[in-house]
Order: structure tokens, then sequence, then C-alpha cells
């Protein structure tokens, strides 16, 4: 599972028609038709925002619960296999924060470096110190 995109997979070699159906797509039994593949597995990826879901196959008309999913929840026909999605992680990528101008340079942040206590400009280099000057002639 990378970025909430989930892969349900239900094994009916036999199967002609299997349908993925949950709260999310509304429980609507025709919209996610899964594939069928030649080992007898079928198929379906979905992106889903973090959260947790309940969901059912409907296998030839009759429905079908996943037990190997990540849980189960009683529904009010029978229990509903639960997937669970989890928020992306930060892989220690550094978000940058927004780079703003002043005097055409500009910083990478709000606050004015470089300058002591007593206002006087400092000898030392500052991280937030100019990455460019702009040029803005007209």
């Amino acid at each position: 599972m990378r970025d909430g995109i989930v892969e349900f997979s239900f094994f009916r070699p036999y199967a002609i028609c299997v349908t993925l159906v949950g709260d999310f797509n509304g429980w609507h039994t025709k919209s996610l038709p899964m594939t069928k593949g030649p080992d007898g597995w079928w198929r379906y990826r979905l992106r889903l925002a973090p959260g947790c879901y309940q969901f059912r196959y409907l296998v030839d008309g009759k429905w079908h619960t996943d037990y190997a999913a990540f849980g189960l929840e009683q529904g009010p026909y029978g229990f509903n296999s639960l997937v669970k999605v989890d928020p992306p992680e930060n892989k220690g990528l550094h978000i940058a924060k927004p780079i703003l101008y002043r005097n055409r340079r500009y910083y990478r942040s709000n606050k004015w470096k470089g300058l002591s206590n007593n206002g006087h400009r400092s000898r030392e280099p500052s991280l937030d110190s100019p990455l460019k000057v702009a040029n803005f002639t007209a």
C-alpha cells in the first residue's frame, strides 16, 4: 500500500462476476467490477484517503466477507471486512518554508537574519542568507 493505493484481491477461480462494494463507493453493487487474473484471483486497485473502510465482495449475486482483511465489523446484513489506510509517512523529507523577499533578495523565513542583538550586521553566516538576487527591471 503506497500513497493510499490499496489492492483488493479475492480468490474465486470459477466465478463469473466479482464486484468490490464498500462504504468508499456508497455500497453501489456495480461501480467497481474486479478483473480476473489467469491464476483465479480477482483484483481491483483503488486510491483511498487515510482512514478505515468497510467492504465486501459481491460474487455472482452472493455476498462474501474477506476474513483475511485488516478486521471485521458487524454490519446490518452480516460481517463486513475492514481495510485500514495509514497516512503517508514523512521519510525524513524536509518541507521547505515559503520563500519571501526583501530588498530584491529571497529569504527562507520571515525573520531578517544576519543582524546581531544590537542591530548591527553579524559576521557569522546565516541559514537564511539570500538565496539569489532578483532583478526587477522593467
